[in-house]
């Protein structure tokens, strides 16, 4: 259908199909999707949360999209399509306050899904919540980072590091440069206060640049002297 019709007649097709009228996710009606699945599934759970949210009386405010994506992701069969909304509205919407307020919860949802999916066949998926634990992270107030909850979060991004994926490799990589930077504040006496995480993410390199063998390796080490330059 999409290609018997011009790109604006069906994102407003795509629009009315879905009744979404929230600017959120207009990435995903706009956006070239190469995979025609997985955009039928995308505008499929986008129509379906729409029509809860409404009958339950919402707004399609983005909170409401984020609860109800959350909850979604732990029991629908198009994860990956969950996954995808839900990185969009907490890229996009989510306000940092909420993501602080729901940080336990969420991070345990989005880590099981990371430990129940294989790199191999659900790249797109873990690059999703990749993203979405990065957003999350990057939230967190400077002193709540001193708590091993959070650090425990932050492992669990870290370990995709070196990860033999490039896409996910570079998830990774993005999600831990935004974090990184998300906290940097300057002194009254003109000094750079660093983010919390800096010796962690420091430890966690240095560790595996030293066991590493394989080939993402200078990869790796790139990687290291972006953030330090």
């Amino acid at each position: 259908m999409a290609s018997a019709i011009s790109d604006v007649s069906f994102v407003s097709w795509a629009s009315a199909a879905t009744e979404c009228t929230n600017p959120t996710f207009q990435t995903a009606l706009n956006r070239p999707w190469p995979n025609t699945s997985m955009h039928r599934d995308v505008l499929s759970v986008l129509a379906a949360v729409t029509k809860t949210i409404k009958d339950n009386g919402g707004k399609e405010s983005p909170t409401e999209y984020y609860a109800a994506l959350l909850t979604l992701i732990n029991e629908s069969s198009e994860k990956v399509a969950v996954a995808y909304l839900l990185k969009l509205v907490m890229c996009k919407s989510v306000q940092d306050s909420l993501l602080r307020k729901t940080c336990g919860e969420a991070a345990k949802t989005l880590i099981k899904l990371l430990s129940s999916h294989n790199i191999s066949t659900d790249a797109c998926l873990i690059k999703s919540v990749l993203t979405c634990l990065g957003k999350l992270l990057r939230a967190q107030s400077y002193d709540s980072w001193s708590t091993e909850s959070i650090r425990h979060i932050y492992r669990h991004v870290l370990r995709f590091v070196d990860s033999e994926k490039p896409s996910i490799r570079k998830s990774c990589h993005s999600s831990i440069v935004d974090i990184l930077g998300s906290l940097n504040v300057v002194s009254l006496t003109g000094d750079v206060v660093f983010h919390p995480a800096c010796h962690q993410t420091q430890e966690h390199l240095c560790s595996v640049i030293r066991q590493e063998t394989r080939y993402p390796f200078n990869i790796l080490v790139k990687f290291v002297l972006s953030i330090l330059f």
